[in-house]
This record gives structure tokens, C-alpha cells and sequence, in this order.
């Protein structure tokens, strides 16, 4: 025997009646129904409409399509049972997204294209790099070495350059001519640091010049490159130096070397080699022993 409990039947005056009770005990609502309805039993239909919230204590087979609404990020149209933020939405036409606690972590484009925290698709040649267990992946450059703007050195003393990804393994500056006024021993000195330039502690380095050698420290608790005995404010630098990251910790292992022609003097090549512990690096400053006053610099790096 079916049960029927309802708040209100419509049609009960029709001239077809509302409610046929077959001997089978099929239930036909001829004219319509609103209110409530429950089923202690299986519950078939070829169409339901349910204006508010319906909700099934069982299993729900649907043999065809279901439509929900777009929702949103705060929203979703699709949610877990008391945790209503987090879910599936549909923000666009061909489109579907994943929010997390109210925030949209990523979506399908239309076009297929993968999107992380919305429509953020990277560029292309980008890859899905990890931030580590605790942060979402961002979209990196690899591939190849990314080039800062270039730095004209025709003027003035210090010049810091940021805008180097946290994640390089390799940092590369190269100098075309650079030349500066200084009157004394010809210097030039190199800095790095995360967020600002670090003063850090001082670092030991290897020198050579031509045939010669000397031991330099770094001075001002910077990493002294250059130390030129000459003392003459024609001298060019060409070359380049390489900061190597050998170990990923919070505080990376760093190795540092330097190519470097001195045009002046005797147009002797200047090397050097050492070591350090820094902060993950993201700017990098290059110092002169009085101003830069022609030649230009590039830094560059490698994920």
C-alpha cells in the first residue's frame, strides 16, 4: 500500500480527479501538485520539478540529464553536504571551475586551457611549477635563461636590479664595457640580498690577474670581486659573472665566479672563484669604486 503526505493537493474540484490510486498502488497526480512529498518507497517520474530543497535519504538514479545552476566561487552549484563553499561552478559558457573554502583554485577554458586561481593560463613555453606542500603551483618560465631589462652605466654609482625569480638556480650578469671614474685601485664589488640588499658577513675569494694572484676579502660586508693594482680611470670591464645555487635550502649554497677582460693596463683577463651562504636571491646590485661612467650590464636567470 503507497502513502501519501501532502500540505495541500491542487485540482481536488477539477472534472478529471487529482489523485488516481490504481490497484497496483501507483500514484498519478493528474492536475499538479505543490507542497511537500514524501516517499517511503522507490519514487519514479518522467519530470520533477523542486522549487526548493530536496532532499533524498537513499540512492538517486537519474537515467538523463541533470541542469544545476552556475554558481560561484562562494557558491557552487555542486557542494558537499554542509560544507557549501567548496565545489564545482560554472563561471562562462564551456567553462568549469574548482573553488576551495569560498576561492576559486582552478578552471577549465573553453578552450581547454588549465587556469590556476581563475583564469590565470600562463603563457606560452610556462610550466607548473611547485611551491611546496603548503601553496598552490604557479606558472614559471623555463627553458632558457629570462633576461632583466638591460642597465646603461653612464652615469652615477650603485645600481641594484631585482625582479629575480626566488627559484633561479642560476643568476648571470653580464658587462659590456663598463667603465668608471675611480682614480684609485680600479674595484668593482657585488652585492645580493632578498627583499633588500643583505650586508651579510664577509666571504673569502680567489683572484687572478694575468700571470699574477693575489687574496682578496670582501670589503664593507660585501662580495668584493675585482682588486686591480692599477689605478686608472680608463679601464673597460667585459664579461660576465655566474652565481651558481648548488644546494636548495632556506639558506641556499652559492657558488660565484667571473670571466672578466680589463681593457687597460695591459688588456689582461681578470678571473675569480668562491663561495657563499645567502637568503634565496632576487636582486643583485653592482658597485663601482667611484661611478659608473659608460657600458651597460644585463642580469639574467635560470630556473
Amino acid at each position: 500500500m503507497s502513502i501519501i503526505r501532502a500540505n495541500k493537493f491542487q485540482g481536488l474540484d477539477a472534472p478529471n480527479p487529482a489523485i488516481e490510486l490504481p490497484a497496483d498502488g501507483t500514484v498519478i497526480l493528474a492536475s499538479g501538485f505543490s507542497g511537500n512529498l514524501e516517499s517511503q518507497g522507490s519514487f519514479t517520474t518522467n519530470s520533477l520539478t523542486v522549487e526548493n530543497t530536496a532532499t533524498v535519504q537513499g540512492s538517486l538514479l537519474i537515467d538523463g540529464t541533470t541542469a544545476v545552476s552556475v554558481g560561484a566561487s562562494g557558491a557552487p552549484a555542486i557542494h558537499a553536504s554542509g560544507d557549501i563553499n567548496t565545489g564545482i561552478f560554472f563561471p562562462a559558457a564551456d567553462t568549469t571551475s574548482f573553488s576551495q573554502g569560498g576561492t576559486e583554485r582552478f578552471r577549465f577554458g573553453s578552450a581547454g586551457q588549465f587556469g590556476i586561481g581563475g583564469a590565470t593560463y600562463g603563457t606560452s613555453g610556462q610550466f607548473l611549477q611547485s611551491q611546496g606542500a603548503s601553496a598552490a603551483p604557479q606558472w614559471a618560465t623555463g627553458g632558457g635563461i629570462t633576461w632583466l631589462a638591460t642597465q646603461n652605466t653612464t652615469s652615477g654609482s650603485a645600481i641594484t636590479v631585482t625582479g629575480i625569480d626566488t627559484n633561479a638556480r642560476m643568476i648571470v650578469i653580464g658587462l659590456y664595457r663598463v667603465s668608471q671614474s675611480a682614480t684609485s685601485a680600479n674595484q668593482l664589488t657585488l652585492r645580493v640580498g632578498n627583499g633588500s640588499i643583505n650586508s651579510g658577513n664577509n666571504y673569502f675569494w680567489s683572484v687572478g690577474r694575468g700571470v699574477d694572484s693575489d687574496s682578496i676579502t670582501s670589503a664593507n660586508n660585501a662580495y668584493r670581486l675585482i682588486v686591480d693594482a692599477y689605478s686608472d680611470a680608463s679601464f673597460i670591464f667585459s664579461g660576465n659573472i655566474t652565481l651558481l645555487r648548488v644546494q636548495d635550502t632556506s639558506n641556499p649554497l652559492w657558488s660565484i665566479t667571473h670571466n672578466l677582460s680589463e681593457n687597460g693596463g695591459g688588456n689582461e683577463p681578470i678571473y675569480a672563484a668562491g663561495s657563499f651562504t645567502d637568503t634565496q636571491i632576487d636582486r643583485v646590485q653592482l658597485i663601482p669604486a667611484g661611478n659608473f661612467d659608460n657600458g651597460a650590464f644585463r642580469v639574467g636567470y635560470i630556473l
